[in-house]
């Protein structure tokens, strides 16, 4: 349902600014089927996994808008979408129980990086905004 109701022929633009929507819209799932989680084991982590899954296919869709954005990005919206990001990542860690659950994470690469102060700060869990733009824009180099 998320794919079909977030993955509109909208124009990019548009879809950047909605991202506050994608948000609510899985803390609103998150809620309703609370009831449900004590069905499946501890073990099994399902809110984890349910959330990271919505993590990974936004992160897609987010990258796919910033691409074809790319040359007309509206920098308020931007910064607006990263805050959205943020906090809700933030809600989502104080849920886990497991680790951290990102929409940066990134998955078999070498950093990206040249490896200075931005990897010390990733490490410490204080990767700045700034950062975050820096490493986008070094990985579309």
């Amino acid at each position: 349902a998320y794919q079909q109701i977030f993955s509109t022929n909208e124009a990019p633009s548009v879809k950047l600014e909605k991202t506050d929507r994608r948000y609510a819209w899985m803390k609103k799932l998150l809620a309703r089927k609370q009831a449900f989680w004590d069905v499946f084991p501890s073990s099994w982590d399902v809110t984890s996994l349910l959330c990271t899954s919505f993590c990974k296919i936004t992160k897609a869709h987010l990258a796919e808008t910033l691409d074809s954005q790319r040359d007309s990005l509206d920098v308020a919206n931007l910064l607006k979408a990263l805050h959205c990001t943020l906090d809700f990542e933030k809600e989502l860690n104080a849920m886990s129980s497991g680790g951290e659950i990102s929409l940066y994470v990134v998955e078999g690469g070498d950093g990206g990086g040249d490896g200075g102060d931005e990897s010390e700060r990733e490490d410490e869990g204080e990767l700045t905004e700034a950062d975050l733009v820096r490493r986008k824009y070094q990985q579309m180099r």
